[in-house]
């Protein structure tokens, strides 16, 4: 069962798909499938993606490329063929078509800590917050879209990455 967990996350991460991922692992496809629609949720997905960004913060090489109190968003706009609901029109970029925008956020340590697709009209930035508690477990959320993102406080040690709050 754990291979299958892997050949799901790996689709997932190398944006081949359950399709692609089970012709090339021996698994089948209704595998693969059953392990991405049970094991990789938002609700299991942000917990382990803050797990991994708090303990790459605390990593001692780390500190050479900074304290962990900035980061940086950056949007990347993407053609739609098809029809989707988010999906807008932007004629600088798509000519007559429409198109998606993928924000991601990164931190000065260099580790990706949010990463969402917004509709290609909007222009802002916002960045997703990982707060460190006593216990090392994050919690994070995402701003909402009438309020850019503010910071709030620095930490006090270097152990905690800023909070932002919208």
């Amino acid at each position: 069962m754990l291979a299958h967990l892997y050949a799901a996350i790996l689709a997932q991460a190398t944006n081949l798909g359950p399709t692609a991922m089970a012709r090339s692992s021996g698994l089948s496809y209704d595998q693969v499938a059953h392990a991405t629609a049970w094991y990789l949720r938002d609700d299991t997905l942000i917990p382990a993606i803050d797990t991994v960004v708090n303990h790459h913060h605390r990593l001692p090489a780390s500190r050479h490329w900074g304290d962990g109190t900035f980061s940086s968003s950056d949007g990347q706009r993407f053609p739609v063929a098809v029809k989707a609901l988010n999906a807008g029109a932007l004629p600088r970029y798509f000519g007559f078509g429409r198109g998606l925008t993928v924000l991601s956020s990164v931190t000065d340590h260099y580790a990706t800590f949010g990463t969402k697709v917004i509709p290609t009209r909007v222009r802002r930035a916002c960045s997703r917050s990982t707060r460190s508690s006593p216990s090392g477990t994050g919690t994070a959320s995402w701003p909402s879209p009438s309020t850019p993102p503010t910071p709030t406080a620095s930490p006090t040690s270097s152990s905690a990455p800023t909070t932002w709050s919208a």
